[in-house]
């Protein structure tokens, strides 16, 4: 017999009789108690499926053709049952079960015929788990069984021993009509989430040598996804879930601010000159759409019994298919030429002009990085309603670690009025953002 410190052990050592020895009456105790360690390890095993679960299970209670029933949160009107329907029920209908077995009390033995009956009594505490993965309420059982053995004795055990009789002498709180909110072992959660404000930060300032004035930039974001959650940890307060899933993000950036270039160069005459560009940039609009694909860790710390915590940490992986933009500016390009008698600005000749410029889908280079790749991490709450449907609210940071385009150093930003370089490949940063979700999770 396999032995196990399962029990706190409150064994109650009764009177001895001159009907057996001192030692007569420890070995009829110790395999009785073994006995019960057997039926602990059967009950046990109905969880594994294993092989020879069924012929273990029916091989131990070979002695007993009727039992009280423990199942009784899945058919509660059957206070009996047979062996046979306890296995059949117990597959069918659950998962797993999580036991806790304390108060282990061991009669004195006495001699029925030629062989040695010992009363034992225990209790045990179950969380039974049901084939849809809820947990079901905590149940308090109090157990009474029957151990019979032969006298003989070997190595300190009497032999033969078995269970010819269990009953459920008591039931505590059998409540099955106001459940806890439990988790299961896979959800599926779908969410909304809304850019509360953008994280992005300063351009790069390239321009800084050249009268450079700043360009802020502003972000609306938006994003829909499906998560699939499974359930790798579970505790009394704690549990952890693997997820997964599938985002589609829509993002619109707005670029705005002031920016001045003063650089030389050589006219198509061939002539030396500086040329000065100020721009006062009203909007550089872009729109972009991509797909991306989080896994992430999450922790939820039970608070109370609807209310959990939420924790969650991890990588994404996005790509992007589509890319827009829309600029509106005013624009001044002149031409400053230094000769012997003087400094010339011009303003009219050759490309030089000022004005309002309006352009769609421009200065976008063609090679952009649409496999981008970042770290995720959210903080929120989830509300269970019931065992399968719950709320969740949390607040996600998702930072970008490569850029949507590659930077380029002193760009610059317009040279005339059909041409513009988008700004940000001014930036060099990864898109940063900072988003409000909402979630609904089925349990399934």
């Amino acid at each position: 017999m396999r032995k196990k410190a399962i029990f706190v052990f409150a064994v109650v050592i009764a009177n001895i009789t001159l009907s057996q020895t001192p030692h007569q009456v420890r070995c009829a105790k110790t395999a009785a108690m073994d006995v019960v360690e057997s039926y602990i390890d059967v009950i046990k095993d109905l969880s594994s499926r294993n092989t020879y679960t069924k012929d273990q299970f029916m091989d131990f209670f070979s002695n007993i053709t009727i039992m009280e029933n423990d199942l009784k949160l899945f058919i509660p009107g059957k206070r009996v049952i047979t062996p046979t329907e306890y296995y059949q029920l117990f597959t069918d209908s659950v998962s797993r079960a999580n036991s806790e077995y304390y108060n282990l009390d061991i009669k004195y033995p006495t001699m029925i015929g030629n062989k040695y009956q010992i009363v034992c009594e225990f209790e045990r505490k179950v969380k039974y788990v049901n084939k849809k993965k809820q947990q079901l309420p905590e149940c308090h059982f109090r157990y009474t069984t029957t151990i019979e053995t032969d006298t003989a004795i070997f190595r300190a055990s009497c032999v033969n021993a078995k269970m010819i009789k269990l009953t459920v002498s008591e039931i505590i709180n059998p409540d099955t009509n106001t459940p806890p909110i439990q988790t299961k072992w896979n959800m599926l959660a779908a969410g909304i989430g809304v850019g509360l404000f953008n994280m992005d930060g300063q351009l790069n300032k390239v321009y800084q040598l050249n009268d450079y004035k700043g360009i802020s930039c502003t972000c609306d974001k938006f994003s829909f996804g499906i998560t699939y959650c499974k359930q790798i940890f579970d505790n009394t307060r704690i549990k952890s879930f693997l997820n997964s899933g599938i985002n589609l993000n829509i993002a619109k950036y707005k670029y705005s601010g002031l920016y001045a270039m003063n650089y030389d160069t050589i006219d198509i005459d061939g002539d030396a000159y500086t040329r000065m560009v100020n721009i006062d940039l009203k909007s550089e609009k872009i729109s972009t759409m991509d797909i991306m694909v989080p896994i992430t860790v999450s922790f939820w710390y039970k608070l109370n019994k609807p209310i959990y915590l939420s924790f969650e940490g991890g990588v994404f992986l996005s790509y992007l298919t589509s890319i827009r933009n829309d600029v509106e500016m005013d624009a001044s390009y002149t031409g400053k030429y230094q000769y012997e008698f003087g400094t010339i600005e011009f303003d009219h000749y050759y490309d030089y002009s000022s004005g309002y410029i309006h352009q769609q889908n421009v200065g976008i280079p063609k090679e952009i990085n649409k496999f981008r790749y970042g770290l995720k991490g959210s903080l929120g709450l989830i509300y269970a309603i019931n065992t399968d449907n719950l709320i969740k609210l949390d607040f996600s940071y998702q930072y970008g670690i490569n850029p949507v385009m590659n930077y380029r150093d002193n760009m610059i930003l317009s040279w005339s009025k059909n041409q513009y370089q988008s700004i940000m490949q001014g930036s060099g940063k990864g898109i940063n953002s900072f988003l409000f979700c909402i979630s609904y999770i089925k349990k399934i």
